[in-house]
């Protein structure tokens, strides 16, 4: 590629279908223009609000397209927090927030380890549908923030899992410390938050093992082993093997972290790997059956309606209204274009209230 490209959109075969010097086109300021299904097509089996993206304020932006927000209705402005998430560049290719939705949507409500979505949010713009959702706000650390471990977390999640796995048939793909959150009303209990990689038993992939991640999370929590601590551990890469070989006087535990009263390392070893073992018994009946009626079965992505369907420099038809496509092309034709711009973490203004959309309300 020349080195003034600054942005490109590759195919699913790898084959480059896009390129662009432009750098205010760059997908991190919003250059991606996607399909957005309709509340009406999401079809929840719960209802839930609507609020647009113009009545969220920013309190905070938390990590990689999460913010933390309050809602502004009818003049006034609510004190209590949310999770905004949402996802500019992969709604139609990958499907994110309408997986993670539908998921969510679809536990029970008062399950005591998963938060149901609060909201959906939409665009003030005419035509565009469902560009993320909100989640209660939990105030209380993340394991990772914390310098104590409890067994009773590792037992919570290790049925959870299970939970997940046989009665609703969803895997989480993505347990990590970050994403267990301690209780805000029981330190003794979890919750397990971020299900947007998690998938049905007919979609899974491999390399995100649930269980695989279970191990990773509790070795990393006791130990503090800086392969894990000094920079986020690509889990693919993660061989459990060499971890759980050992004998539990393997896992030195980090001085600073902090154990219950009477409960030891080799303890919660030794509970941790019965657990594997049993998951990874081929011979174990309970651990290998299908998931039963619970089972969650969520809908497949709409298809996106034909927009403008117009041709690349190779001959190949781009419909522009999917994720495949940039929104210099939509602008060209004349269509409604979702702006993300917003202005960068580093240059936000503390002392004024911005909203969502990245305009400052003052």
């Amino acid at each position: 590629l020349p080195p003034d490209v600054v942005t490109l959109d590759l195919g699913p075969s790898g084959r480059v279908l896009w390129t662009s010097t432009a750098s205010n086109l760059c997908p991190h300021q919003g250059g991606a223009s996607t399909y957005y299904p309709s509340v009406t097509e999401y079809s929840l089996p719960i209802e839930l609000p609507v609020v647009t993206r113009a009545q969220l304020t920013v309190v905070a932006r938390l990590s990689w397209c999460v913010d933390k927000v309050t809602y502004s209705t009818s003049g006034s402005i609510s004190d209590k927090e949310y999770v905004f998430k949402y996802n500019p560049f992969v709604t139609a290719v990958g499907g994110d927030t309408w997986r993670e939705l539908q998921l969510l949507a679809r536990f029970p409500r008062n399950h005591p380890n998963i938060l149901a979505p609060d909201a959906f949010v939409v665009e003030e713009l005419t035509g565009l549908g469902v560009i993320g959702f909100t989640m209660p706000w939990v105030p209380t650390p993340t394991l990772d923030s914390q310098w104590s471990f409890k067994l009773s977390w590792l037992r919570q999640l290790i049925t959870l899992v299970d939970q997940l796995h046989f009665r609703y048939g969803v895997h989480h793909q993505d347990i990590r410390a970050r994403n267990v959150f301690v209780h805000p009303d029981n330190p003794e209990e979890i919750l397990l938050f971020d299900f947007n990689f998690a998938e049905t038993v007919d979609a899974l992939n491999p390399a995100r093992d649930d269980i695989k991640a279970v191990i990773a999370l509790v070795y990393s929590l006791i130990t503090r082993d800086p392969a894990f601590t000094e920079k986020p551990y690509f889990l693919p890469a993660f061989d459990e093997k060499p971890i759980l070989a050992g004998a539990p006087e393997s896992w030195i535990k980090h001085p600073r972290v902090e154990l219950d009263p009477g409960v030891t390392v080799p303890l919660i070893y030794a509970e941790l790997t019965e657990w594997v073992r049993q998951r990874r018994d081929p011979n174990n009946p309970s651990t290998h059956r299908r998931p039963g009626p619970a089972a969650i079965r969520k809908p497949p992505l709409p298809t996106p309606p034909s927009d403008i369907v117009t041709r690349d420099e190779f001959g190949y038809e781009i419909n522009l209204i999917d994720g495949s496509t940039h929104a210099e092309e939509r602008i060209r034709f004349g269509r409604p274009v979702l702006n993300w711009r917003r202005p960068p973490a580093s240059k936000l203004d503390p002392t004024r209230r911005m909203l969502a959309t990245g305009r400052y309300v003052d």
